[in-house]
């Protein structure tokens, strides 16, 4: 068997949002159908002693099989939070897709776009099945890449009018501001105080 290899930008032009919402989607129903086997991650701090916030990098490691996709894998994804000081994303990852009757390999995929864009569509499924859909605005703690991932979802399930957002780092609320009121065409508000961002 041929294992296919997919880079980040390999992936980005292959997987839209719209499509990682209705994967999401359907991963959940087929979940709660018991369709899916999905143990519990593995988390290995990269040091001696303590364990997180005292180390500067983890890595998880998530098995699941789906039953309805005949398709078992492995994400091996980290958090290395000296990254951005190397000039290199603080998350990184693989993952790996195995024929679950073989154990042949079929993909070899870069991990770090691939959970971005799905935790940003589990965000939009909360909001269609849980939220308000007559909500127009979207209050958001955070503006690194998970809070843009999360936005671009969730505006593909509700009719957003108004997003308002902080970050402990006030400066990258405001990018996050100019950067996603130019991409999604919505009034984006960068505010210092996360009270105001969650209406209180």
């Amino acid at each position: 068997m041929e294992t296919r290899l997919f880079s980040y930008d390999d992936l980005k032009g292959l997987l839209s949002i719209e499509e990682a919402i209705r994967v999401v989607e359907e991963v959940y129903r087929a979940h709660g159908e018991g369709k899916i086997i999905m143990p519990a991650k593995i988390t290995l701090d990269l040091g001696e002693s303590g364990g997180w916030p005292h180390h500067d990098s983890y890595i998880n490691s998530m098995p699941a099989y789906l039953g309805d996709q005949r398709v078992a894998g492995i994400k091996v994804v980290g958090g290395y939070w000296k990254n951005p000081q190397r000039g290199l994303p603080s998350i990184m990852g693989l993952i790996l897709l195995l024929n679950p009757e073989s154990g042949e390999p079929i993909a070899l995929m870069e991990g770090a776009y691939i959970t971005s864009l799905r935790t940003g569509a589990q965000a939009a499924v909360g909001a269609k099945f849980l939220g308000r859909q007559d909500a127009e605005t979207l209050g958001l703690i955070g503006a690194g890449t998970q809070g843009r991932f999360s936005t671009r979802a969730i505006s593909k399930v509700l009719n957003l009018k108004k997003i308002l957002v902080t970050d402990a780092i006030f400066e990258s609320a405001k990018q996050f501001a100019r950067e996603m009121e130019q991409e999604l065409n919505v009034e984006v508000d960068a505010l210092e105080d996360a009270l105001k961002v969650s209406g209180s």
